[in-house]
């Protein structure tokens, strides 16, 4: 098992695209799991499987997250929405 610093681009309860720079050699059908920290002691975990890459962009189509970790996300995206406005 290995552990690689990615940087989240997109995170959906579907899945997320992640950006990984260095070599890996993770495969379309790997079981992966994100561990996303959102603050001190508060992660997220997404269980999933690597749907898809190209070049350094890793989409992982999530299918395991817990009631605890969906009201995480929920709240996560909910702040990242309202941080968008309209001009």
């Amino acid at each position: 098992s290995h552990q690689y610093p990615v940087h989240i681009v997109d995170l959906s309860f579907n899945g997320a695209l992640a950006a990984l720079i260095e070599p890996h050699g993770l495969t379309a059908g790997d079981d992966v799991t994100l561990n996303i920290d959102i603050e001190e002691g508060v992660q997220i975990k997404m269980m999933g499987t690597l749907a898809h890459q190209e070049q350094h962009y890793l989409g992982v189509e999530c299918h395991s997250i817990s009631t605890e970790t969906q009201s995480r996300l929920r709240a996560l995206l909910k702040e990242q929405n309202d941080g968008i406005s309209k001009r």
